[in-house]
């Protein structure tokens, strides 16, 4: 489903018209009626008014799947298999205390400051 064909059942949820949408943003109508023919997409600058206008989020509305928490950690476990070096950093961070982590952290971030910096 494109953008327009959201915003157009969104909007027809909330029985609200072209005309309701495009005054609640300070747009005309015609605007918001190109949006829901898929002629042109809205601007980013109106995107979060649009969404809080229509209920629904940014993610649903640019088809964004956003992971759920089970599925996050399903991802993060499959990166830890594919990269070892991540793996053995963890492995080594369980007895380090929060300083420690914090150090090592500041020196990680320099090192690639200094790499990108080259």
């Amino acid at each position: 489903m494109e953008i327009g064909d959201k915003l157009r059942s969104a909007r027809l949820q909330l029985h609200l018209t072209q005309k309701d949408v495009a005054n609640k943003i300070g747009l005309s109508h015609n605007s918001v009626s190109d949006w829901e023919n898929n002629k042109t997409q809205p601007n980013v600058d109106y995107l979060g008014d649009l969404c809080n206008i229509l209920a629904i989020s940014p993610d649903e509305l640019l088809g964004i799947n956003s992971l759920n928490p089970q599925d996050e950690l399903m991802e993060l476990r499959q990166q830890l298999r594919q990269r070892p070096e991540i793996k053995k950093l963890f492995s080594l961070s369980k007895k380090a205390t929060k300083e420690d982590i914090e150090f090592v952290t500041q020196m990680l971030e320099r090192m690639v400051k200094d790499s990108n910096n080259e």
